[in-house]
């Protein structure tokens, strides 16, 4: 029984030392029921309970203005982790990240007629939203839009090559609502395809191109879809400071009429020259225009002396 005295710790024990020699009671388990055991979501009723009361008191709705801390942290990781970029992989896959065949490639790699897969990332479209697959939420609170696409090299280059995207618009081809069919055309592997019957063209509409695009891949296993289309129009520069995986090459036999596709639907006459060919062009014009230059002083020069002697004539 408490007797009413004060105890008073002695001047020469430290008070470390008599904390430890204080008996402490043994835990007793409440009344009809086994000890409590916390497993992690909220804390246990003891002094850990008591100092988070203490601390912010009861919890109750947030007011405005105010931000009110989370009693499981792993509760907003988990909220948080829904803007996170999902790991690609060129199978579809979600939980797993680029296989190791993904490679920083040197620019001889990006050879004209190179098909090759790459994450690719973009603006997401009006209806694109953050439950759509392979969306995310950036820096500015706008949403990208993430996967794995297959290109072609049209015109490589000394840092960065152009290149034409392959899609399979959903398996639906240029039947897709929204496409234009005549800036595509068919890109495979293996046997050509046959198109589908939404991929006719409409009324006042331009077919498919075509000819199509013979590709010879690296592995056999590693095939286009049979829904696979060439977007011409769709031109991408693609940096060579980012990972790649080779997919295979254009047939030779087919790489004259990928160039003339490519002229054709972006309506270039000539194909883009070399550094070194446009300096020798450049060369040959300026050689022209100065011999034109020179015939026509001389031409001045004998008009002059014609019109002189016709003077000397007369008089």
């Amino acid at each position: 029984m408490f007797s009413g005295q004060v105890f008073q710790r002695p001047s020469n024990v430290p008070k470390a030392a008599l904390l430890q020699n204080t008996p402490r009671a043994p835990l007793q388990p409440p009344a009809g029921g086994s000890p409590q055991v916390n497993t992690g979501g909220q804390p246990p009723n003891g002094r850990q309970g008591q100092r988070g009361q203490a601390r912010g008191g009861a919890q109750g709705p947030a007011q405005p203005g105010t931000h009110q801390r989370s009693s499981q942290p792993y509760l907003r990781r988990q909220s948080g982790s829904q803007h996170a970029p999902q790991n690609a992989t060129s199978s579809g896959g979600t939980n797993s990240k680029l296989d190791s065949s993904y490679k920083i490639r040197p620019p001889g790699f990006y050879v004209r007629g190179r098909v090759f897969h790459m994450l690719w990332s973009e603006p997401a479209g009006a209806g694109a939203t953050e439950v759509t697959y392979g969306t995310m939420v950036n820096h500015l609170g706008e949403l990208v839009y993430s996967k794995v696409r297959r290109f072609v090299v049209i015109r490589p280059g000394r840092d960065s090559c152009a290149a034409l995207p392959i899609s399979t618009y959903g398996g639906k081809g240029v039947g897709k609502k929204g496409i234009t069919k005549s800036d595509h055309a068919i890109i495979y592997t293996g046997n050509l395809p046959q198109l589908l019957p939404s991929e006719n063209p409409g009324r006042e509409e331009d077919p498919i191109q075509p000819v199509a695009i013979r590709v010879d891949p690296d592995d056999r296993q590693n095939v286009l879809d049979p829904t696979s289309r060439l977007d011409i129009r769709g031109v991408r520069t693609i940096q060579y400071n980012v990972k790649a995986k080779a997919l295979g090459k254009v047939n030779d036999r087919s790489l004259p009429d990928l160039d003339t596709l490519f002229r054709n639907v972006l309506d270039l006459r000539d194909p883009v020259p070399p550094p070194a060919q446009r300096t020798r062009r450049r060369q040959a014009a300026d050689a022209e225009e100065e011999d034109g230059n020179d015939e026509n002083e001389s031409d001045e020069d004998g008009s002059g002396e014609n019109e002189e002697s016709e003077g000397q004539e007369s008089e």
